[in-house]
């Protein structure tokens, strides 16, 4: 097994648990749909995947949201996206190239387990350029989207040694799959395509598989990113070479969605790519990867959306993510590799706080809790 040692983390963390907000990724994020496990405690860490150089970057978080680097540790080959597993003991990298580097060669899914020693890779399984993964709240299950043959792989991960088992129904091979969510309920998931469609899928908890999608919204444009709401409520999501920005209504039973009322509405920024809402429900935030900034918005009971104002962020911001106190925003600028720290006011704007260096070509940012 491979081994990364990092004298300088062990003074940031032991060996209990992670707890990601992520997923879509998220997931998962973590996803940024999945209610906090850990809401009476602030993160304290916060890590992004650096694409180009194959690094992820470990920061600590204060009380005050200012960041202090722990390290650059080498993870996979082309890292974009990260979750940690509900039960803390393993953080999963999702890797878009093979060990030569190679864009055009198979990626793969890499599970780490986390100990005082740092990451040791337990388990790993091939993949064509592994972009974004969204995994169930038990942990049992992580559906993965191939930014190449734009396709959904899923895999089982066993709870006690992070193995990763490859579903027989995998790959599911529909459309050309690229952003993927998780239901907080666990019972559905959603994925974005470049052609502009959103799929809803009903997952089987008995095994992990999961019907053909359930509802099919077409739509102009590519969605390179899709936010649930934590209360599972609203799904929203932004065009990735526009300004529109659409929000649909979950069907609790099936997943099916409904667009409404006022949608789309014009960002006043283009280029989506990343968005993300408070664990308190509160707001959501879109970064705009060509104007360079981050637009936030106040969520209604009914859904609708209130612009609040757009903030200056660093160049081509690719990710962002809330602490789980709602409290602290981080956004992964590619062009400039470095994190964006902001406070989020009572209003939901954002206050600048610092910039921090990271490794190079930075595409996903999540925060985390280590309880020592």
């Amino acid at each position: 097994m491979k081994t990364n040692h990092i004298k300088s983390l062990l003074w940031l963390a032991g060996a209990a648990a992670l707890v990601s907000l992520s997923g879509c990724g998220n997931s998962s994020s973590s996803t940024p749909s999945t209610p906090s496990t850990h809401s009476t405690v602030s993160d304290n860490v916060v890590l992004t995947a650096n694409t180009n150089d194959s690094t992820l970057s470990v920061f600590n978080i204060d009380t005050l949201g200012t960041l202090t680097k722990v390290d650059d540790l080498s993870v996979g080959y082309k890292p974009t996206d990260l979750i940690i597993h509900p039960n803390g003991k393993f953080l999963i990298v999702m890797n878009s190239a093979s060990s030569n580097g190679s864009w055009d060669d198979n990626g793969s899914v890499g599970v780490y387990s986390i100990g005082e020693g740092g990451l040791t890779l337990v388990s790993e399984s091939n993949m064509t350029m592994a972009l974004n993964g969204a995994i169930t709240p038990n942990g049992k299950y992580i559906y993965i989207t191939n930014q190449n043959d734009f396709e959904i792989s899923a895999f089982s991960i066993d709870s006690e040694t992070g193995a990763l088992t490859e579903l027989s129904t995998s790959p599911y091979e529909e459309y050309e799959a690229h952003s993927i969510v998780m239901h907080p309920s666990g019972k559905f998931f959603f994925v974005g395509s470049e052609d502009g469609d959103i799929y809803s899928h009903i997952i089987y908890d008995e095994n992990g598989s999961y019907s053909e999608n359930t509802s099919n919204i077409l739509e102009e444009d590519a969605f390179n990113w899709l936010a649930v709401t934590p209360n599972g409520e609203y799904l929203y999501a932004g065009y990735a070479s526009g300004t529109g920005i659409y929000g649909y209504g979950i069907n609790q039973t099936d997943g099916n969605l409904t667009i409404l009322p006022g949608f789309p509405i014009l960002n006043p920024a283009s280029g989506l790519k990343s968005s993300t809402v408070t664990p308190s429900g509160k707001y959501i935030y879109f970064t705009s990867f060509d104007d360079n900034n981050v637009t936030g918005y106040a969520i209604g009971g009914d859904g609708s959306l209130t612009l609040i104002d757009s903030t200056a962020t660093g160049t081509r911001p690719k990710s962002i993510d809330i602490s789980s106190d709602s409290m602290f925003a981080y956004v992964a600028n590619y062009g400039d590799n470095n994190v964006s720290a902001y406070s989020i006011e009572t209003n939901g704007s954002l206050t600048a706080i610092d910039t921090y260096d990271v490794g190079d070509g930075p595409k996903r940012v999540i925060t985390g809790y280590i309880p020592w």
